[in-house]
């Protein structure tokens, strides 16, 4: 037997017990999330879209502010970050730069993050961001969120990142 811990950006994590083949035997927890959803919170919301070329794929994840309302307008911002040790979050639990831009949604942004995907040709590249195409790679995934989410407002659009992202920052 074994344990399996697993969740989604949007599923709450779980825990199954299962038989060495992998088959189910019984759910051990479930994490309860009713105060999340007491404050009115919304879990990330991926995303696919594409690169400046319109030939690379960039998978994001896109926060919205607790009390959200579709019909209104939110200013955006972009959490930039070019290392290879970045990763997007996939579970529930948000770490580094994605539970930064879940907090800054909870003060009245649409916040996202962002990273480029490679072709497996390409082999591995320590600048898996923007690095090299950072301001039309950032403006094709804007447009493109703004195309998309009719509640993002395009007169109000920021950039956020820290130390070499910074500098990425100011280049879009």
């Amino acid at each position: 037997y074994f344990l399996e811990t697993h969740s989604s950006i949007n599923r709450p994590p779980r825990v199954d017990l299962r038989k060495a083949d992998g088959q189910f035997v019984r759910a051990v927890s479930q994490a309860d999330i009713s105060r999340l959803h007491a404050l009115d919170w919304t879990p990330g919301e991926p995303f696919v879209v594409k690169d400046a070329n319109g030939d690379r794929e960039i998978q994001g994840v896109l926060y919205k502010p607790a009390n959200f309302d579709a019909s209104r307008k939110y200013p955006l911002i972009q959490f930039i970050h070019q290392s290879g040790r970045f990763h997007l979050q996939r579970g529930f639990i948000p770490d580094g730069y994605n539970l930064t831009a879940q907090a800054f949604a909870q003060l009245g942004f649409v916040t996202f993050v962002a990273r480029k995907t490679y072709k497996e040709s390409d082999g591995w590249d320590p600048e898996r961001g923007f690095a090299g195409t950072a301001t039309a790679d950032s403006q094709a995934v804007i447009r493109q969120l703004q195309a998309l989410k009719p509640f993002i407002d395009s007169n109000r659009v920021g950039v956020y990142g820290s130390s070499m992202n910074g500098f990425y920052s100011i280049l879009s």
